[in-house]
């Protein structure tokens, strides 16, 4: 593109920018996210061309990019064309907008999908909400604050807000959460079925600066019954700590399992595996008779054990048929005693 000449955006929402103005840049400041946006450009200094091409919405709070131009919530901070030489000056003036987006879409799939697919759209999942609350639930790419990377979480939207998914353990892709510490640590199963997000995201979750984090965990029966707990402020440490348990004040209708009977307290206890046992079990933990040397030895899990105590939501999933008076099993005994639940879902609620 020729640097004189001056591009209007031919949509709903009209803006004009420089060429001089800097080009979308892949890393964006903290606080930052973008949306690829499809439209027809049309050429100044008198030709009065119009030609698809691809821009990028920059959302910040506020960003003073290098020459001093200072970016708004929406406004565009880069665009360039995506058509090839022969469509440049091809007479887009009686398409518009969507028969553009159809062409691009036919000829640049590729192009378009890995540049949306690379962008954070918020800190978290509320953070989403927050910016559109017309948001639906499905996976999303954020970067919470703080962060230097990126990930996919999936977002539960509903008019309470928007609620990031750290986990979710009911029998249907057959997950087996008697995993490792490192995949413990990074995360394993499918975002949109049985799944841990990873330690290390829930860590960068909940230590955002100016974010704080509350548990909302949703529990199920076999009878139809449900409950919930929550925990506020939720957070937990990083892996020199062993990802430290940090749960708040309690709330909800499922009993505080952490806590337990109090001798079996989990709050702020380490997490612990097979592999990486820190669950302070030291020859004491055993079921009956039978000693074991680690809590995830005895629940085939990992989890945020102390000798052993009595939640458990990554326990083994037991069937309809074979649910009842089993101690490893997916538990929240506060709430149902000896008794595997149909399901479990924990979810993290930012503010």
């Amino acid at each position: 593109m020729e640097a004189s000449w001056a591009y209007t955006m031919e949509a709903s929402w009209a803006y004009t920018m420089e060429a001089s103005l800097p080009q979308v840049q892949t890393s964006l400041p903290d606080g930052c996210s973008s949306q690829v946006l499809y439209t027809t450009l049309t050429s100044g200094a008198g030709k009065q061309r119009d030609y698809c091409a691809l821009a990028t919405r920059v959302y910040c709070p506020e960003f003073v990019a290098p020459d001093g131009y200072t970016t708004r919530r929406g406004d565009i901070f880069g665009i360039r064309e995506v058509t090839s030489p022969e469509e440049r000056y091809r007479t887009m003036a009686a398409l518009k907008l969507f028969p553009c987006l159809l062409l691009l879409t036919l000829s640049y799939p590729q192009t378009a999908s890995q540049d949306q697919s690379d962008v954070a759209q918020g800190y978290d999942c509320s953070h989403i909400w927050e910016r559109d609350d017309a948001s639906t639930s499905g996976t999303y790419r954020i970067k919470p604050q703080g962060s230097d990377t990126s990930f996919l979480v999936y977002c539960k939207m509903s008019e309470l807000g928007g609620w990031t998914s750290i986990q979710r353990h009911d029998g249907s892709d057959g997950l087996n959460f008697d995993e490792k510490w490192d995949n413990y640590k990074n995360g394993f199963g499918e975002l949109e079925g049985e799944h841990w997000i990873g330690l290390e995201y829930m860590y960068l979750l909940t230590n955002q600066p100016d974010r704080s984090a509350k548990l909302h965990i949703s529990l199920g029966d076999f009878s139809g019954n449900e409950s919930y707990a929550e925990y506020n402020p939720f957070s937990v440490g990083n892996e020199d700590l062993h990802y430290k348990l940090s749960a708040g004040k309690y709330s909800g209708t499922a009993g505080d399992a952490f806590l337990g009977n109090g001798a079996e307290n989990q709050h702020g206890s380490y997490f612990g595996t097979r592999d990486h046992p820190t669950d302070n079990c030291n020859q004491k933990c055993k079921i009956d008779d039978m000693r074991f040397p680690s809590c995830g030895d005895i629940f085939h899990s990992g989890w945020w054990y102390n000798a052993c105590g009595s939640a458990n939501l990554n326990g083994v999933w037991r069937s309809p048929s074979d649910y009842l008076a089993f101690a490893t099993s997916v538990s929240w005994p506060t709430w149902k005693i000896r008794e595997s639940l149909k399901f479990s879902e924990m979810y993290l609620i930012h503010h």
